[in-house]
């Protein structure tokens, strides 16, 4: 199926979903193989869906999965303000 099929309206003002994710998405767009996406789906930690015998992935899935693994330290932004409040805390004692 081409995919203007797959993304075309149903009806005015109506528009599929978006498509499911392969595990070689996944394992792209995390930077891990797809050995370690089957894992993580198969522990239950990424939500995933069997189409006719194919595991494949919602969108939203991969954003919660983001999501619920992301520490705050994880944004160079968080740091770099701790790294300035400790300092203007010691420079103001």
């Amino acid at each position: 199926m081409p995919a203007s099929a797959r993304t075309a309206p149903n009806g005015p003002g109506e528009a599929h979903p978006p498509a499911l994710l392969t595990p070689e998405d996944v394992a792209a767009r995390l930077a891990i193989s797809v050995k370690s996406v089957y894992r993580l789906a198969a522990s239950g930690s990424i939500g995933s869906v069997r189409v006719g015998g194919l595991l494949r992935f919602r969108p939203e899935s991969l954003r919660d999965y983001i999501e619920q693994h992301t520490r705050p330290s994880d944004n160079p932004r968080s740091v770099l303000d701790r790294r300035l409040t400790t300092t203007t805390d010691l420079a103001e004692s």
